[in-house]
């Protein structure tokens, strides 16, 4: 017969001649037992069992989840209904993280680590949920018929003893040119004051 342990197969009348022999080796790995016009049964570790029974129930509770990311299936069931609260980007990390983050825990047969890690993407989905609610913040415009600020850049050359002035605005340059010619005006008079004995 095929069974999913393989050639480990013990018929049912062998439990009375060896049965020592046989739960030791149950206890390092599952036994199929066979009975005639009977279904067979499985003889393995508590613990094992008890794994395997955990992981079942978890990948019954997944399973309509998991179809949801994947767009086989529209409804999702009320215990993570939180999923769709989660931003586009963050709800493909989770998709992608769901299935490793899985495997790990029904490999080494501990599920508390991944039940932290939903409740995790739990409390990061009403993080999204507020944000989405939140309006949009928007700068304030300028109001209609106020001209943009001014701005003047003065670069001097002390060797020339000259001076250059860039305005963004006509005023500024008038200004500016003003200054100009009243520092002309005072370096002349500097000069004839200089010139008379």
């Amino acid at each position: 017969m095929s069974t999913v342990f393989a050639d480990r197969i013990r018929r049912a009348k062998d439990l009375n001649r060896r049965s020592g022999a046989i739960l030791r080796e149950a206890r390092k790995g599952p036994i199929t037992v066979v009975t005639e016009g009977a279904e067979p049964v499985v003889m393995q570790r508590r613990d094992i069992a008890a794994r395997d029974a955990l992981t079942r129930s978890w990948l019954l509770r997944l399973e309509p989840l998991i179809e949801h990311l994947q767009g086989r299936a529209r409804a999702i069931t009320r215990e993570f209904s939180w999923v769709g609260d989660l931003q586009r980007l963050n709800r493909r990390r989770f998709a992608d993280e769901l299935v490793g983050r899985f495997g790990t825990a029904a490999r080494r047969g501990d599920f508390e680590a991944f039940e932290q890690w939903l409740y995790e993407w739990e409390v990061a989905s009403e993080v999204d949920r507020e944000m989405a609610r939140r309006p949009v913040e928007r700068p304030d415009p300028l109001p209609l018929g106020q001209p943009p600020p001014t701005f003047e850049l003065v670069f001097a050359n002390s060797k020339a003893e000259k001076s250059w002035v860039v305005a963004a605005s006509p005023d500024a340059s008038k200004s500016s040119a003003g200054a100009s010619t009243r520092s002309a005006r005072s370096s002349a008079c500097g000069s004839s004051s200089r010139a008379t004995p």
